[in-house]
């Protein structure tokens, strides 16, 4: 779905924009790799421990001012 809107909606930046789809518990992309992160699974799924991992993943990824979705 992401790589759709991508073509429909940003062709223009289509060559700038990665499209990563991983486990969030298990990633080892470099720290300040992302300006933006999405996720479409766990919030509501993950227990107490998982959603902490996801926390600081997610923290640890994003790129000073970078956004979560």
């Amino acid at each position: 779905m992401h790589l759709e809107a991508v073509e429909r909606l940003h062709v223009q930046y289509a060559n700038k924009i990665t499209h990563l789809e991983a486990d969030i518990l298990q990633m080892d992309l470099p720290a300040d790799y992302a300006d933006l992160v999405v996720s479409t699974f766990g919030l509501k799924t993950f227990d107490t421990d998982q959603q902490s991992i996801l926390a600081n993943q997610i923290a640890r990824i994003l790129k000073p001012a970078g956004s979560f979705l």
